[in-house]
């Protein structure tokens, strides 16, 4: 895959959707664009969204061709290294005009850093950096035809609303929390040295796991959301 701006190329493309027409949707999450493919994977054109968004997200393709995008945002609340991202919910048209937003979800908890050790408090010119603290809980989305469904992974409920963000259909289940084992802090040690970008990283992680990692005390409740079958009822 080409690493370029040019129209349909891409720098990180995340995600692809089947849409409208068995043409193709690609996300590039460097560019905060999408591209449109034929069915046979030629470029049709590019679209972006109208909007001032700070690193959007492509969470699906509605049957009628809009896009829900998530546009996370952190509103740092003094006195505490530990933040919560929030995700915004908004339809655009095929064309990127924004149409509605459809809901605020709350996103992964993160720990800020300054030269690597968490900081509470630092001013404006500061160079601060993010760390997602691990097994945190996080809003996943499926879009599923005329609707998508959401959930919080710190609920046991997921919720089916309409591409007008129109609540339809709640689904509930019971069970405690689970507490996160050494073993699921291996398994996640492990998946971060695999995608490691440098020996360097690789090092640290394997001498020190999760040794200064702010962790969260519980697994979330759910997985991403997935969508196996469409139906016009739930």
């Amino acid at each position: 895959m080409c690493s370029s701006d040019l129209p349909g190329e891409y720098v990180f493309a995340s995600r692809l959707f089947v849409t409208r027409g068995d043409s193709l949707v690609v996300w590039d999450d460097a560019l905060g664009r999408a591209s449109v493919l034929s069915p046979a994977g030629e470029h049709a054109r590019d679209l972006v969204p109208d909007a001032q968004l700070a690193s959007p997200r492509l969470a699906g393709v509605f049957g009628d061709g809009s896009l829900l995008i998530v546009n996370p945002t952190l509103d740092l609340a003094p006195g505490t290294s530990i933040q919560t991202q929030r995700g915004e919910d908004i339809r655009f048209d095929p064309e990127g005009k924004g149409l509605d937003t459809l809901g605020l979800y709350p996103g992964r908890t993160a720990q800020l850093l300054k030269d690597g050790v968490p900081v509470t408090d630092f001013a404006p010119q500061d160079m601060v950096s993010i760390r997602e603290v691990p097994f945190s809980a996080e809003t996943q989305r499926a879009v599923d035809g005329g609707g998508y469904w959401v959930g919080t992974t710190a609920t046991r409920q997921i919720e089916y609303h309409d591409s007008t963000g129109a609540l339809k259909t709640i689904v509930r289940w019971t069970g405690g929390p689970l507490d996160v084992t050494d073993q699921d802090k291996q398994s996640y040690v492990n998946e971060r040295i695999t995608a490691a970008k440098d020996d360097q990283e690789r090092a640290s992680l394997r001498a020190n796991g999760v040794a200064g990692f702010e962790v969260a005390p519980t697994l979330p409740t759910h997985g991403p959301l997935l969508v196996d079958a469409r139906s016009a009822e739930h």
